[in-house]
């Protein structure tokens, strides 16, 4: 409704035949900067002729730009000097009407006796001022009214006539109400209608001058007294109130929906900006990674008798290194008496980085000291209070809101050494964000804390990570929940154990999980018991033995990967804590046909034991990473995974062994076909199961013993070492001879060549021995002789050297043409061939043949 334009006034009277008078005086072009806006009440002196009577004020808008609209009210034209002495007499001009184009800039308005809205002479003005808090978001634009109230009465509800920016945060707006004596001023009420697109208004204080009236107006009703009025508060004194005299009202409070559309104030008689008392603020920065900012740090403290104005935290200097990580600083705020503290707002304004907040400390004016303990980040995309948001850059969220004690904190707080142990599977890191809670056993809690990562491998597969959280101190923990947000790439994670230690006391707590936290295995977070002794000091190898059957098509379908799982009788439950219902660890899943509770390890490939480990009558030895102590086994678990096509795998048994030298055997004798049947092998594994679950064998002695001597036989390879000395040898030459074969898949030996009360190796002669290797050799490649020249009487002349396998009857030559001397140790190393050379021999007698097994 205001305008920028310049207004031009003409008073225009009645011809008075017994007076020369004009009829009309001006016109008058009034105009300064600022003038005409909205709700504004401006005053001009102008000089010119006297008019008596006056019947009308021609009034005209000129030169308005920006604003070319104006709502005037009325206008008022006050007497200040005549000619016979008369002084203040006042003439009304009621516009309410526009001037603008649609309604015309030119408009005649008539006198009239009385002021408008039913004002009378008896009013006066009251001289308004507003001033909006500093606090974020404390401007409003919606209406706000007063209700002015002293001894004499109240002025009744007045909607101020605000412009458009009026009430923005920080700014003093001036107003001007018209309003009937009310004596000494007392109460002032505040009202906000909760309207416009931001009605939410903090008001700090309001400042009212009285008129100054003579004494008979300013006199107190009949029956009060104005010391009988005051409050009684902080500041107030006997002269509030009185006319011409500034008074204060001082709210600190926020007006809306929440904290209430309207409020009542009492006086005070001192401006409260100059009755201030000094706050000293510490400020306790926590010792953590990233915990320090360089954002702007706001506070608004609040007390028993009000609250002061958000103040900025700043130290003054030109090198600023405040709210660094560990640190403290130390801030002296002027504030009004608050009484009692009972809370605090801190929040972050500005670009900069999350703030990891410990405590703040208020020493106040009297020496009384309030702790404000925190223990939380701020600058985060979670929740005011939420300790479990990711930090990240960016303005801050709502302001924290603090609990003020007079226990300082850092007494009955306690430091706590937070290890985390990662599981060496694969897939078992995770990149989530991680939080903990500890639980007390008198039901106490930290809170969810947050773990930070130390660096980019932090929670990685295998990884032990060591974190710091200061938080109450709980005594004997009982519980541990922990869990993560699921967000990331790879949020599942497998974890081992969480280790906790009271730094004060050197107290560690063990909560063993051993589990998935994955959506996938049924939560992302688990209730873990405490224990006082370290799992990992009963944990167990297993050795775990695999045996593929010896038939067609047994051997595992390249493509294929073996998984197995250990179940044993020991056991602890792990719940989730998602929901009412109590899910079990899935590696601790109760049996119904098998108790006690069962202890499962994790599924573990049996990967690297060799490239024969799962082939056709293949023997696979496999080392587990090390797991608790399983106790008695109960059962396992093989399971086929097929990448490829169709798998399959035929299973003979399988042993398992421990360091203790305990031992099981799970007897198969089963397929484990994985995907679709496309071949030969894959029908006539049809009958097979991607999975099985094996028993241990009851009467395990025997049947150790049945299986390992067939498994012995099945290896074993039987050998004929036929040996030829030459004829030209000395006679009696009965030397200590031992050999040892070598073959593409292993050696064997050595092997001594000899039989008792016979003399082997006579000139001429073709000696024959049968040895025995404990597993197939393959191709021989390779044959040790070793002569002892202990044995030897006289000189030796080996010729040729022949090894035949009975199961293939292929003969290996060994051509070896060379004497060993009398009294001398000597080892000759043969390289094999396939071609028969006997042809080129002499013709041999054999004399004996003689059979011995060694080695």
């Amino acid at each position: 409704s205001g305008t920028d334009g310049a207004l031009m006034l003409e008073l225009l009277g009645q011809a008075n035949s017994s007076r020369s008078s004009a009829a009309r005086a001006g016109p008058w072009c009034l105009d300064r900067p600022g003038a005409f806006a909205r709700g504004q009440t401006d005053t001009f002196t102008v000089e010119g002729t006297e008019v008596q009577n006056p019947a009308a004020l021609h009034v005209t808008l000129q030169g308005a730009s920006q604003n070319p609209e104006w709502h005037c009210s009325y206008i008022v034209c006050t007497v200040l000097q005549l000619d016979d002495g008369m002084t203040g007499t006042q003439y009304y001009f009621v516009a309410e009407r526009w001037f603008d184009a649609s309604h015309g800039l030119t408009a005649t308005l008539s006198t009239s006796p009385k002021p408008p809205t039913g004002q009378d002479d008896s009013q006066l003005p009251y001289m308004i001022r507003i001033y909006t808090s500093k606090v974020k978001g404390a401007g409003t634009d919606a209406n706000v009214s007063l209700n002015v109230i002293g001894v004499k009465g109240s002025s009744g509800w007045h909607q101020l006539r605000a412009k458009q920016d009026s009430f923005e945060r920080g700014k003093e707006d001036a107003f001007t109400l018209q309003l009937p004596d009310l004596g000494m001023l007392t109460h002032l009420g505040v009202k906000s209608d909760g309207t416009g697109q931001g009605p939410a208004w903090h008001l700090d204080k309001v400042c009212i001058i009285p008129p100054a009236v003579p004494s008979a107006l300013a006199a107190p009703a009949q029956g009060k007294t104005a010391n009988s009025l005051q409050p009684g508060r902080r500041g107030s004194s006997g002269n509030t109130g009185l006319p011409g005299q500034p008074v204060w009202f001082v709210a600190r409070r926020w007006l809306d929906v929440v904290h209430g559309l309207e409020v009542l104030l009492e006086v005070q008689a001192a401006d409260p900006a100059k009755s201030l008392v000094q706050y000293q603020v510490e400020v306790h920065t926590s010792d953590v990674k990233n915990a320090g900012t360089d954002a702007q740090v706001f506070v608004q403290l609040f007390g028993e008798q009000g609250s002061g104005e958000a103040q900025e935290l700043r130290s003054g200097k030109s090198s600023d290194n405040t709210f660094r990580r560990g640190g403290a600083d130390t801030f002296n705020l002027q504030l009004p008496y608050l009484g009692p503290l009972s809370k605090l707002r801190v929040w972050l304004e500005g670009p900069g980085s999350p703030w990891h907040l410990t405590l703040i400390i208020v020493r106040g004016p009297e020496g009384t000291v309030t702790y404000f303990p925190c223990a939380r980040w701020l600058g985060t995309t979670a929740t005011a209070g939420d300790s479990s948001g990711q930090p990240v850059q960016g303005n801050a969220v709502l302001p924290l809101e603090l609990l003020g004690t007079d226990v300082d904190p850092r007494r009955t707080q306690a430091d706590y050494k937070v290890v985390t142990r990662t599981s060496d599977i694969v897939g078992g890191g995770t990149d989530a964000a991680v939080y903990i809670e500890l639980i007390g056993s008198n039901g106490s809690t930290s809170g969810l804390q947050h773990l930070q990562p130390t660096g980019p491998h932090t929670f990685d597969q295998g990884r032990v990570d060591e974190f710091r959280i200061r938080c109450e101190a709980l005594g004997d923990l009982a519980q541990l929940r922990i869990g993560h947000d699921g967000t990331g790439s790879h949020p599942a994670w497998h974890i081992q154990q969480v280790e906790v230690t009271d730094m004060s006391s050197s107290r560690t707590w063990y909560f063993e999980a051993d589990c998935w936290l994955a959506a996938s295995h049924g939560s992302i977070d688990r209730l873990l018991q405490a224990s006082s002794t370290d799992p990992l000091a009963d944990r167990q190898a297993y050795q775990v033995t695999v045996y593929t059957s010896k038939r067609p098509g047994a051997a595992k379908t390249a493509g294929a990967s073996i998984f197995i799982i250990l179940h044993g009788s020991h056991g602890l439950p792990v719940t989730s804590t998602n929901g009412s219902n109590t899910i079990a660890n899935s590696s601790r899943q109760r049996s119904s046909e098998h108790s006690p509770e069962v202890l499962s390890s994790p599924r573990l490939e049996l990967s690297g034991g060799g490239p024969d480990s799962f082939s056709e009558g293949g023997v696979g030895s496999f080392t587990l990473p090390a797991v608790r102590n399983l106790g008695q086994l109960r059962h396992i678990t093989l399971e086929l995974t097929a990448l490829a096509e169709a798998c399959s795998w035929h299973c003979q048994h399988v042993e398992v062994s421990n360091s203790t030298g305990e031992r099981w055997l799970f007897p198969c004798n089963a397929w484990l076909a994985a995907g679709s049947s496309g071949s030969l092998k894959q029908l006539a594994a049809a009958a097979g199961q991607p999975q099985r679950v094996l028993q241990p064998a009851p009467n395990l002695d025997a049947l150790w013993q049945q299986i390992k001597l067939e498994t012995q036989q099945q290896q074993q390879e039987r050998y004929k070492v036929a040996v030829y000395t030459s004829d030209n040898s000395s006679p009696t030459s009965d030397a200590r001879v031992s050999v040892t074969l070598h073959g593409t898949s292993g050696e064997a030996g050595p092997f001594e060549l000899s039989a008792q009360g016979c003399s082997c190796f006579q000139p001429g002669a073709c000696d024959v021995f049968d040895v025995a290797s404990p597993t197939k050799l393959g191709q021989l490649q390779r044959l040790k002789v070793v002569a002892d020249s202990s044995r030897l009487r006289s000189a030796w002349h080996l010729d040729t050297i022949s090894v035949t396998a009975e199961s293939t009857g292929i003969t290996t030559w060994f051509f070896a043409d060379r004497s060993f001397d009398q009294g001398l140790a000597e080892t000759v190393m043969l390289e094999g061939s396939e071609v028969d050379i006997r042809a080129r021999m002499t013709r041999y007698k054999v004399s004996r043949l003689l059979a011995k097994r060694n080695g």
